[in-house]
């Protein structure tokens, strides 16, 4: 019987590009390719910090037990 892992991991580089380098085994890469989202770095994607700001501001409130905050962003 087989045993099964879920591996999440975030680099800068494809790991396609690095197994064609040899920086990487090419089973591996096969095996973990299953399934490959590009997002642009955060800097490209400002209009998502409000929202990634507010969901960190909600996690510490349910783990804390403290009041919901919110923020808006300074102009």
């Amino acid at each position: 019987m087989g045993a099964e892992a879920r591996v999440i991991a975030t680099g800068d580089h494809r790991p396609e590009e690095l197994a064609d380098e040899d920086r990487y085994g090419r089973e591996l890469v096969d095996r973990l390719g299953a399934v490959h989202v590009e997002l642009p770095p955060l800097g490209k994607r400002r209009e998502d910090i409000p929202l990634l700001v507010q969901q960190c501001l909600d996690d510490v409130s349910a783990e804390t037990s403290q009041p919901k905050r919110s923020c808006s962003p300074r102009r």
